[in-house]
């Protein structure tokens, strides 16, 4: 019973942390992702305009 409860602690702290770095490399890619959203979003009006 230890064990499981070890266990589940651990995967509870993996995905903590998993989380974590996901959200910091998202905020560091938000704003070139955005731009580039837009650069591509846009490119398309101005071919046809």
């Amino acid at each position: 019973m230890l064990l499981w409860k070890e266990v589940m602690e651990f995967i509870v702290n993996t995905c903590q942390f998993t989380m974590g770095a996901l959200m910091q490399v998202t905020a560091l890619l938000a704003l070139p992702l955005q731009q580039t959203w837009n650069s591509l979003r846009l490119s398309p009006l101005k071919v046809i305009f």
